[in-house]
């Protein structure tokens, strides 16, 4: 899928002076509009009650795999891992929240982790250790921050099941834009089924 995330890749390319510098990068899934209106919703009520700040709409996201700084010469061999990386569209119920006071973040999360998602997560982490870069070694645990630097917990935190659809997963740069954190997409592959 060379046509998604090409004007993105080709600004980081025309960014990078030499195969030494690095970019953050991490796999992701994007929530599909009925998702992510629900989610910046939930996101402006627990605003309302734990302060902080609110991730905006166009940044929520479930993170696959995180890479952390890696090398920009590795971005083709990424690009090209991922294309070769099958599974399943995504179906996943947000049932769950969690406040993390240690950093203040609020996020929702699913209480079981369906097959499709946690294949696709191993599957990635496999062919990124499979290029010599390291991935958490902890469970994966499919969250979704709301809340950065939140003065409390949710009061109550009852809320409905917000279900979330995934038809593709994408590789995102993240950086800093006019002092804000900004993500761009790289790269998009399909989640249409087994290869």
């Amino acid at each position: 899928m060379e046509g998604h995330g090409g004007r993105a890749l080709r600004r980081l390319e025309g960014s990078l002076d030499s195969a030494a510098d690095t970019v953050r990068l991490f796999f992701a899934l994007w929530p599909d509009d009925a998702a992510r209106t629900a989610l910046a919703n939930l996101a402006g009520v627990l605003h309302a009650q734990c302060g902080g700040r609110q991730v905006p709409a166009g940044r929520i996201h479930l993170t696959l795999v995180f890479l952390g700084s890696v090398r920009a010469s590795l971005v083709p061999a990424l690009r090209q891992m991922a294309a070769a990386t099958s599974g399943a569209g995504i179906e996943l119920g947000l049932d769950a929240m969690e406040y993390r006071r240690r950093n203040g973040i609020v996020w929702i999360g699913a209480s079981a982790c369906p097959p499709a998602l946690s294949t696709l997560e191993a599957r990635l982490a496999s062919g990124v250790r499979g290029l010599g870069l390291r991935t958490e070694s902890r469970r994966y645990t499919p969250h979704v921050t709301l809340l950065r630097s939140a003065r409390s917990g949710p009061q109550r935190p009852e809320f409905d099941t917000i279900e979330w659809r995934s038809a593709e997963f994408s590789l995102v740069r993240s950086g800093m834009r006019q002092g804000a954190v900004s993500y761009d997409v790289i790269g998009r592959w399909p989640l249409a089924g087994e290869k």
